[in-house]
């Protein structure tokens, strides 16, 4: 992963153009990596509302694009479900089964869509104006 967010981030080192740069934030679930565990996962607010807070509240991004994989497909997915007005599109490297198997039906838990100026697939990454910290 870290590969492709250095080749977003920096595309002008792998023959792009810098102005197609992101921004390219990459969260540690919390008890992996640089994360402590919670306490208790059942306790408000759950980690999709985490990372929509960071995004939107602390780094002033309104719109972005989020990427998943394993378990932070889960997590992608449900932020996609809760913030359709922020998330302009998932990335899901992983698809969920129910309990017996088989996946959802078509359409049971979609996610409208919407247009924007420049929508690109499969990217973990959003672009906002530049803030001083």
């Amino acid at each position: 992963m870290t590969a492709i967010a250095h080749r977003l981030a920096t595309p002008s080192r792998y023959g792009g153009d810098a102005a197609d740069a992101f921004t390219v934030i990459v969260p540690s679930l919390p008890g992996f990596a640089f994360s402590p565990q919670r306490p208790s996962l059942t306790e408000s607010p759950q980690t999709h509302e985490i990372w929509h807070r960071l995004l939107r509240d602390e780094l002033g991004y309104e719109r972005y694009a989020a990427h998943g994989r394993d378990l932070g497909a889960g997590i992608t997915s449900r932020l996609g479900e809760a913030h359709p007005e922020a998330v302009v599109g998932i990335h899901l490297t992983a698809v969920a089964y129910d309990a017996a198997g088989s996946l959802p039906r078509s359409g049971s838990t979609s996610i409208p869509s919407r247009r924007g100026p420049r929508r690109r697939a499969g990217t973990c990454t959003s672009r906002a104006p530049a803030r001083s910290h």
